[in-house]
């Protein structure tokens, strides 16, 4: 009988030291107009703001076996954000953290820039356990960090 391993995933809060702004990015915003063609309606320009020395961090979402690459920056949305967990618990973020594929996007809080996982289902990873795949588009990033 062999026994196997489920890796560790990372439960304490994670702790970003955030630098200068490296660039903007754009979030497109789509709509349905006449004869339900899909057009842009606008873009919105957010600043990216670089890490200092970004932890090597893998997201997967259970039950995908498949993980993901997070970015060496955040996207400050300008303003915090509020959300409700539970009956009384309360969460506001100001930016987001995504994956190299924007499949993901994890939420930092403003004050004391933490990453924000309680009540969601994205676990992290700091290594790759052998039954886990990277994502392919990611997986082309890896290379370059």
């Amino acid at each position: 009988m062999t026994t196997t391993y489920l890796p560790e995933w990372i439960a304490q809060p994670v702790h970003l030291h955030l630098g200068e702004m490296v660039g903007i990015e754009m979030q497109r915003h789509y709509a349905t107009g006449f004869l339900l063609r899909r057009g842009l309606s606008r873009v919105d320009q957010y600043p990216q703001i670089g890490i200092i020395h970004p932890p090597l961090l893998y997201v997967s979402i259970p039950p995908s076996t498949c993980l993901h690459l997070l970015r060496p920056y955040v996207v400050d949305l300008g303003e915090a954000h509020m959300t409700q967990r539970q009956r009384y618990a309360h969460d506001a973020w100001r930016y987001d953290w995504y994956t190299h594929c924007k499949t993901v996007a994890l939420r930092v809080s403003g004050d004391d820039p933490q990453v924000l996982l309680a009540g969601c289902r994205v676990q992290l990873y700091d290594h790759i356990a052998d039954w886990y795949r990277l994502c392919t588009k990611c997986a082309t990033r890896e290379d370059k960090v």
